[in-house]
């Protein structure tokens, strides 16, 4: 028998609600863990640069990488992880036995070369691993201070440590992956901050001839988009990037694999409705519910079954769109990326909402609960812009209670008049953050930018347009679009 309208509804609200809205999907667990295809490439040991916008899932792969369990589940499409042992080289979190806080780092800076600072961290990252027991280091970590002046003064037996470290793992037939996350942190300034990432990025092109010791380096996009990449063979280390992105299907499939594995009475419902549209591919093993690895999930497969929770229509016809469809897109931004994080919350929300405005509707989601989502969704996704780029929220802000699109002229004055002697002015304001071509740029350069970011885009006919994922949190409004938050 069918599960009903309310107990589907019962067993979405227990599945959406641990779905965070302040970090990247949150705690990893082999329940809420699903690897795109398109993400395998960025997951194997041998890939050292992984590249992508905020929300997309870097922090997470960070901390599920670290989960044995996890790697196991993966090794079904990456085998190496069956012998792949991670540690982490820095972090989003404060772990001084691990890696310097920021404050050390623009401190040992001062003194120290950057190249220096990260060989000691790697070098104390290896040698307390579990496997090296029997590897002697060349210096006993002490304070981070100490450990970069023994780098300093014994550059030759640090690379001795580093090539038999590696012939110790090889003979063992382990892999070491030392990951690095969040960079943009590890100093106070951006020009700190670049230096540090440069001789990081020098480095793990280096540990690329290393068999059995791997570097994976997780950078946020705007942050690469930063740096130069003018040193010797780093066209090496561009060849093996790889960018994170979801497409439409990834992230419903994202969200099925969460609803089945939602606790009790509540999975074997959502269980129920996924097996009644997609045959044969759901599969336990550990107590987690997985799609088998030659499962193919498309838009074709998920469209109806996504329906089912939310009716063939945004409306009473499909002249108001599908929401299939209409979820993702309107949470997409100025290149058509659409991250699982804002994807997340707009479901969790939707179905919050349905609850508490439409308990007599005919589908477990109503539309306009759909749209409350994606309003819940842009304004998370707007706050986390202004701690990544202040300058760029302080310049959209202006704009409230305009209308897009409409022509740059316009959005142009509005900017003229709060700094009336051009850009170099936001770059007076916070040097820290704002881009440095502001000193002699002009606005329509600045829109440039915006654009390379995913904030906005010129339309064919040039006039300036916003996405709604940024233009409802930013409270501008659009012909037939969804309302703009209230203040």
């Amino acid at each position: 028998m069918s599960p009903t309208v309310k107990e589907i509804r019962c067993a979405l609200l227990a599945a959406t609600a641990n779905i965070p809205v302040a970090s990247e999907y949150g705690e990893s667990t082999p329940a809420n863990t699903f690897a795109p295809a398109s993400h395998i490439k960025a997951l194997r040991p041998q890939t050292s640069l992984v590249v992508g916008a905020r929300g997309v899932g870097k922090t997470f792969w960070t901390q599920a990488l670290q989960d044995k369990n996890i790697r196991r589940m993966l090794s079904q499409d990456i085998p190496e992880f069956e012998n792949t042992r991670v540690t982490v080289g820095y972090g989003n979190a404060n772990i001084p036995e691990l890696y310097p806080s920021t404050n050390t780092f623009s401190t040992l800076l001062k003194e120290y070369a950057p190249s220096d600072i990260w060989r000691a961290i790697i070098v104390h990252a290896v040698a307390s691993h579990s496997d090296m027991s029997d590897c002697t280091p060349p210096f006993a970590h002490g304070e981070w201070a100490d450990d970069v002046k023994a780098v300093q003064s014994s550059p030759e037996k640090i690379d001795e440590f580093l090539h038999d470290a590696n012939k110790k793992l090889e003979k063992s037939n382990i892999c070491l992956l030392i990951l690095f996350d969040a960079l943009d942190r590890v100093a106070e300034s951006w020009k700190d901050i670049d230096v540090l990432t440069t001789a990081l990025l020098r480095i793990a092109l280096q540990f690329s001839t290393y068999s059995s010791l791997k570097i994976k380096i997780f950078l946020r996009e705007d942050h690469y988009n930063r740096l130069s990449f003018s040193f010797p063979d780093s066209s090496k280390l561009l060849s093996y990037k790889i960018e994170l992105t979801w497409n439409r299907a990834e992230l419903y499939s994202l969200l099925w694999k969460q609803l089945c594995n939602a606790p009790n009475e509540y999975g074997e419902t959502l269980r129920a409705l996924f097996n009644s549209k997609i045959h044969e591919i759901l599969e336990e093993e550990d107590g987690v519910w997985q799609f088998r690895s030659d499962a193919q999930l498309n838009d074709e497969k998920l469209r109806p079954l996504v329906h089912e929770l939310t009716g063939p229509y945004m409306g009473k016809d499909q002249r108001r769109g599908i929401p299939y469809i209409w979820i993702v897109g309107h949470l997409a931004d100025a290149r058509l990326q659409t991250t699982p994080r804002s994807f997340l919350v707009a479901i969790r929300r939707a179905c919050e909402d349905s609850l508490k405005n439409h308990a007599d509707s005919e589908y477990p989601i109503h539309f306009e609960s759909i749209k409350r989502g994606v309003q819940s969704a842009s304004e998370i996704r707007v706050n986390e812009m202004k701690e990544d780029n202040p300058w760029a929220a302080a310049l959209l802000s202006l704009l409230k209670g305009m209308n897009v699109p409409c022509s740059f002229s316009e959005i142009e004055e509005v900017w003229q008049k709060e700094y009336p002697q051009g850009p170099s002015m936001l770059l007076e304001e916070d040097k820290q953050h704002t881009p440095p071509e502001f000193a002699v740029g002009n606005w329509d350069n600045v829109r440039k930018i915006l654009e390379k970011l995913g904030f906005c885009n010129s339309l064919q006919d040039e006039r300036f347009h916003m996405p709604d994922i940024y233009r409802i949190g930013f409270r501008l409004g659009r012909k037939g679009g969804v309302k703009p938050l209230r203040s």
